[in-house]
């Protein structure tokens, strides 16, 4: 597969192995594909794992609770090429009053420590959110968990983040 395109997974076929580091691709693959069985191989952490969608929208629910007592927002722009929603960021940012943009070409855990906001909005590529979002120490939401956390849509309508950047 290539980025969040999933069109390779379109195969007559029960189970589909992925080969690569994180977990953010195979578990978009699971979510578009439901019928299908994603085994994570990953080369980088040397693990076999299972593509556990409901762990995963669990986690991610539970971050957007949290952020939902948020009084102030890191709304992130990734300059990275192709890794940016910058109409998005700014969308958010002129709303709420209690938003402030936060420009960087690497999201890290440690990059955002010393702001210390009460949550995160990342409009960079969602694997920051998927992969890394634990590892912070606030919550990071992608947009569209970002509209629920601030009541702006209803909880039953959280989705996996798909990017389709700009290059």
């Amino acid at each position: 597969m290539l980025g969040c395109n999933y069109a390779s997974a379109d195969v007559d076929a029960e189970q589909i192995l992925y080969v690569g580091g994180g977990k953010f691709h195979p578990l978009g693959l699971a979510m578009e594909h439901p019928e299908k069985h994603v085994v994570i191989a990953d080369p980088v952490n040397n693990v076999v794992t299972v593509a556990d969608t409901e762990k995963f929208m669990k986690q991610r629910y539970a971050a957007v609770h949290k952020a939902m007592d948020a009084d102030t927002w890191g709304v992130i722009y990734c300059t990275k090429i192709g890794q940016g929603r910058w109409e998005r960021a700014q969308e958010i940012v002129e709303a709420n009053d209690s938003a402030y943009l936060i420009s960087m070409d690497e999201v890290t855990p440690d990059r955002l420590r010393n702001f210390g906001l009460d949550a995160y909005v990342n409009t960079g590529c969602p694997r920051i959110t998927t992969d890394d979002g634990p590892q912070f120490n606030a919550p990071m939401l992608t947009p569209g968990e970002y509209e629920i956390a601030v009541g702006e849509k209803p909880l039953d309508s959280l989705e996996f983040d798909t990017f389709h950047g700009t290059w």
